[in-house]
């Protein structure tokens, strides 16, 4: 059975005890089911055109965030850690084209399988597709596809370039 969230961005809010950013929600972009478990600081944003889709007996630790400005999905028995973000977009950034907030986005949707278990402090970035039964490391930064049944882990290196 599925919480399909209509008007009562309050009682979101007291229901699944979250921090709720800025949230435009209606029966179509926003799916939610009783199994979700969630613990404390949960932090979601949804844009108008913006959907997240959460799968059954998916749990989410403390202090995720999820940003969807265009489409986020996570699949059945998937477990996010604490810490975790995960954004389907970017900002623009054109040093010619003056302040950046004012620049608007660039989405692309993230898909989260099913069975996948997302260590703590993780940045999931847009237009990734994590496979099922996948485990991302905790620390890891994850720009592009991880196929099914791997661990994915990465060491961060520092990189400095010119913004031209």
């Amino acid at each position: 059975m599925y919480f399909l969230v209509g008007k009562a961005v309050n009682r979101l809010s007291m229901i699944l005890k979250i921090s709720v950013l800025k949230i435009f929600v209606s029966q179509k972009n926003l799916v939610i089911p009783y199994t979700t478990k969630f613990r404390k600081r949960f932090n979601l944003e949804i844009s108008q055109t913006g959907k997240l889709y959460i799968g059954e007996n998916v749990f989410l630790n403390n202090d995720v965030s999820i940003n969807a400005l265009q489409d986020v999905k996570i699949g059945s028995n998937t477990m996010i850690g604490e810490n975790v973000k995960i954004y389907d977009h970017d900002h623009k950034f054109d040093v010619h084209r003056g302040v950046y907030a004012k620049q608007g986005f660039t989405c692309e949707p993230v898909s989260i399988g099913e069975n996948v278990w997302i260590g703590a402090n993780c940045l999931i970035l847009k237009g990734v597709n994590i496979g099922d039964n996948a485990v991302i490391a905790g620390g890891s930064v994850v720009v592009s596809d991880v196929p099914d049944n791997v661990v994915y882990f990465n060491k961060i290196e520092p990189k400095i370039r010119p913004l031209n």
